[in-house]
């Protein structure tokens, strides 16, 4: 059975596929969540148009997706991310909502499991995000030391998370930096 979908037709099955709602460092968040959907999809959903979402639900998911890439430190994974408290504040946000037009939109058709609950449920302390991130731009060397990061010297370290923090807040979005 074959029913519209928005601008693509959509397959109709008996029962719901599922889908998992899950971000990771691909170009969409929803994955196969049983064989139906996997072999339907394929294990990682990159056919959001394909799946019957409005245009502006896929450009939400796009820009949730690239945020999301856009969170890790340049300099290195695990020192801390470059964004101020009300900027995890507002992506915390924008997941809820992404994922929630994603469910709405789906309807019937799909069961979706929400992997990012944590996330989007989580009290978010924005006064502590920015005060740990001033003490890391402060002296990234410290937070090296007592994290077990192996560096070069102080200097050079200090210079390259300052260069990549004033590069990063020409790109950040505005009103989103410390």
């Amino acid at each position: 059975m074959v029913t519209k979908g928005v601008g693509h037709p959509v397959r109709t099955y008996l029962y719901p596929m599922q889908l998992k709602f899950l971000l990771d460092y691909t170009d969409s968040p929803l994955w196969a969540n049983d064989p139906v959907a996997e072999k339907t999809f394929g294990y990682h959903v990159a056919d959001l148009e394909g799946l019957g979402l409005r245009p502006e639900t896929v450009a939400l998911l796009n820009a949730v997706t690239r945020l999301y890439q856009n969170r890790l430190n340049p300099v290195y994974q695990g020192f801390p991310s470059f964004w101020s408290g009300q900027m995890f504040v507002a992506f915390q946000h924008l997941v809820k909502q992404a994922y929630e037009q994603v469910v709405q939109e789906l309807g019937d058709r799909f069961e979706v499991k929400n992997g990012e609950l944590a996330l989007t449920t989580e009290t978010i302390h924005v006064e502590k995000i920015d005060a740990d991130l001033q003490a890391f731009l402060a002296d990234p060397a410290l937070f090296a030391r007592e994290h077990g990061v192996v560096f070069g010297s102080v200097e050079e370290l200090k210079r390259e998370v300052a260069a990549a923090y004033r590069l990063w807040s020409l790109r950040a979005p505005y009103g989103m930096t410390i």
